[in-house]
């Protein structure tokens, strides 16, 4: 099988299942929410359980996207390559988990 992007998916033996299977048997199905924001950048992954959620690894970083955007009307350099460096932190925590929902929410900036 081939992606979009020209990449061979590798196909678990025949009859075995797949990894993201056997974890689903075995654990509750995880969500993850991002909020990104003028200063913070925050990724909570959670699992649903009895009393709610339970968390099962969080991040919250000062990303201070919004610095001079004030005096300046635009996103500086450093700020945008300070958010993209935490932003790729949160693509790697969340391809970890794999949840089965992801929401993400950005501010103004």
């Amino acid at each position: 099988m081939t992606t979009s992007l020209g990449w061979q998916k590798r196909r678990p033996p025949h009859g075995a299942p797949s990894r993201g299977a056997a974890r689903r048997d075995t654990q509750p199905p995880l969500f993850a929410a991002l909020d990104l924001g003028t200063n913070n950048c925050r990724l909570m992954i959670a699992a649903r359980s009895e009393t709610g959620f339970r968390v099962v690894d969080s991040l919250n970083r000062s990303v201070r996207l919004g610095e001079g955007l004030q005096e300046s009307g635009r996103l500086s350099d450093v700020a945008m390559e300070r958010t993209l460096d935490v932003l790729h932190d949160c693509v790697a925590r969340i391809r970890r988990r794999n949840p089965g929902r992801v929401r993400a929410v950005a501010t103004e900036a």
